[in-house]
């Protein structure tokens, strides 16, 4: 539905929040290749919105890009400017997919 971000210089990491249309997130894998400075996700049972609008270029993140693999499969690949940490959780009732990068 949406990707949104935020940066919090205080605490020094940049919160990337994927919305859902539904109250909870679609069965997800992830992957970070510190080697490649990618983190990549993968989307079970979901769609990509058409209206969707990308971040952009960020604090820590060069790129997000979508590839719909099938009708209801979809990874996201995040190209991060350097090697961080992430944490990951989710949150539901809207349906949230949270990752907070740090490095």
């Amino acid at each position: 539905k949406l990707i949104r971000r935020s940066f919090n210089p205080k605490q020094g990491f940049e919160r990337i929040v994927i919305d859902f249309s539904t109250n909870q997130i679609p069965k997800v894998y992830g992957h970070i290749s510190s080697s490649d400075k990618n983190l990549y996700v993968d989307f079970f049972d979901t769609t990509i919105a058409k209206d969707l609008q990308n971040i952009g270029s960020t604090k820590f993140v060069d790129k997000v890009n979508f590839f719909p693999i099938e009708s209801n499969y979809l990874s996201m690949e995040i190209k991060l400017k350097e090697k961080v940490t992430a944490d990951i959780f989710f949150l539901e009732n809207p349906g949230r997919l949270v990752i907070d990068l740090k490095n």
